[in-house]
């Protein structure tokens, strides 16, 4: 009978201890500012807080979604907040009922979230219409099985900056190539792709290529690429200038050469002419 309590008395504290461990929610996206165990300091979770490392980015205005999981269930609501000048200054519901309103509040980007008993939640909110280096996301869970509410805070650090760039540039959802994106030549050209391939490149100089990746570009080159490729050229291998031209696949590798190198076809052909040269004259009396 004594080792029989002594055992609930062990597995009582075991639970007890995994419950504390445990967190109650868990921001998953846009990347937490902490680990799950740091919940319960107000603005974000843990005492003497500071901005994290891993800092996601989106676009002014740009609408995203939230998701986190709720490990511990309570009944209650949860909050979406954001600030923009990395001081962290929340405001905190007076009580349960006190609810901010989207577009109303600042800072308020949803509220009353109702709580589902426990799982996977994810919400689309818009962000504002600004431009920030410090922002901050702030996810609220507001716990009403207690008076007063009990509120546990999750966190992620955010920057929103606008995709325009100078003329010019490259602007492109994925950086550069294939699927919308834009790739710039030097000598003053500057080429688009589209989801088809076809790039054209200005500074006197055209480029085309099909979905299989090949490309010939005026001055006398030619390049290659696969169709989601970003591709940048120059001199006589690309578009204008007098520089190498490169293209680059998904996987990192580079293909390509420097001033005026002629393409591995052109080597060829070279090659044998030449030895139908030499054969011809050997052939003369």
């Amino acid at each position: 009978m004594r080792r029989l309590l002594i055992g609930s008395f062990v597995f009582a504290a075991v639970v007890s201890f995994a419950g504390v461990g445990r967190a109650h929610i868990t921001l998953t996206s846009p990347a937490p500012r902490h680990g799950p165990d740091q919940q319960k300091v107000s603005p974000c979770g843990a005492r003497g807080d500071a901005r994290g490392e891993a800092v996601t980015v989106f676009e002014p205005g740009e609408t995203i979604t939230v998701a986190w999981d709720e490990t511990i269930d309570h009944p209650g609501h949860f909050r979406i907040m954001f600030d923009d000048d990395g001081f962290d200054d929340f405001p905190e519901p007076a009580d349960e009922f006190d609810l901010c309103e989207p577009g109303g509040d600042q800072g308020c980007l949803l509220d009353g979230i109702e709580d589902k008993r426990g799982g996977s939640y994810s919400v689309q909110v818009t962000l504002p219409e600004i431009e920030c280096e410090n922002c901050t996301l702030q996810l609220i869970q507001v716990m009403t099985d207690r008076k007063p509410a009990t509120l546990y805070y999750a966190c992620a650090d955010l920057a929103l900056r606008s995709s325009g760039e100078d003329p010019g540039a490259a602007t492109s959802s994925s950086s550069a190539g294939a699927g919308g994106g834009a790739a710039t030549g030097a000598g003053g050209g500057a080429a688009t792709s589209s989801s088809s391939g076809a790039a054209t490149g200005a500074g006197g100089g055209a480029a085309t290529s099909s979905s299989s990746g090949a490309a010939t570009g005026a001055g006398g080159g030619a390049a290659t690429s696969s169709s989601s490729s970003a591709v940048t050229g120059a001199g006589e291998e690309g578009v204008g200038g007098s520089g190498p031209g490169t293209s680059e696949d998904d996987g990192g590798c580079s293909f390509g050469g420097a001033g005026g190198a002629p393409a591995p076809a052109a080597l060829a052909l070279a090659a044998l002419g030449a030895v139908a040269a030499r054969r011809r004259r050997r052939a003369l009396p």
